[in-house]
């Protein structure tokens, strides 16, 4: 029994094999296959995206995947007709170098697509980084937001240097840009330093002449009431705390503690012109 099974199986296996090398053997089996190739050789040669062309370039490693398949059963085939059986691995060898050639086409493309489209990126993203730069320039008002706004500009220029890293051509682009950036905004925040010390030279001054008449002012008080009710409330003495706050906040500090030192001195000297 079983040897008889055994025996009919291999007759079966050797039938199937003859039939699958002629089959094989006619030129129109592979047809399908010489079709397949030139339709995805000829979409990715007419691919307007590299992303389309990522399409094709799969299908053409799938079509690789089959041409292996083929090879391999070939390998395993009992086939008689030696004629025939190089006459199928001619054929698959041809099909693999249409193959080999077209996926070479296809990189290339690929290749030449995405240095394109790099291109097109970059220029797109530098030149909006350009803006950003204007528009950073206009927001650092003060010497502090120019700081700010100088390391949140080069924190997005690194990361356009990570993401086109890779096309050296836009290296030196990237230089340049980071040069200009750092030279744009150190001339503006210089600026706007002396703006400010500008401006604290002239709160100052102000503050000055009101100081020096202030000794003459408290001359006349009789009374330790009028003197208190004079450093309490009065309109000049209202102003230099407005100044020296003011001072504050164009970061001066040193020049507001300087006119509460002398306001604190001049009310000093009228106490004790009472006391005399």
């Amino acid at each position: 029994g079983i040897e008889v099974m055994a025996a009919e199986l291999v007759e079966a296996q050797d039938r199937v094999g003859a039939a699958t090398g002629e089959f094989l053997a006619d030129e129109a089996a592979l047809a399908p296959l010489t079709s397949r190739l030139q339709a995805l050789d000829e979409a990715a040669q007419q691919a307007q995206s590299a992303r389309q062309l990522d399409e094709q370039l799969e299908g053409l490693r799938g079509m690789a995947a089959d041409l292996d398949m083929l090879s391999e059963l070939m390998a395993g085939l009992k086939v008689d007709d030696a004629t025939a059986r190089t006459r199928v691995v001619e054929s698959i060898s041809v099909l693999y170098g249409r193959l080999n050639q077209a996926r070479a086409r296809a990189d290339q493309r690929r290749r030449s697509l995405g240095a394109a489209e790099a291109v097109a990126q970059f220029a797109a993203q530098f030149a909006l980084f350009s803006q950003s730069i204007t528009s950073a320039l206009a927001l650092a008002t003060d010497p502090e937001r120019a700081d700010e706004q100088l390391s949140r500009l080069l924190v997005q220029l690194e990361e356009l240097e990570s993401q086109f890293g890779e096309h050296e051509q836009f290296l030196g682009d990237i230089l340049s840009k980071r040069e200009e950036l750092v030279e744009a905004f150190e001339t503006h925040k210089q600026a706007l330093l002396d703006d400010r010390q500008r401006k604290a030279r002239s709160v100052l001054d102000a503050a000055s002449r009101i100081l020096d008449g202030l000794a003459k002012r408290t001359e006349r008080f009789a009374t330790a009431d009028e003197l208190n009710a004079f450093f309490a409330g009065d309109p000049l003495i209202l102003k230099l705390r407005e100044l020296a706050e003011r001072l504050r906040a164009l970061h001066d500090n040193v020049k507001a503690d300087d006119i509460e030192a002398r306001l604190k001195g001049v009310r000093d000297q009228a106490v004790r012109q009472l006391r005399d």
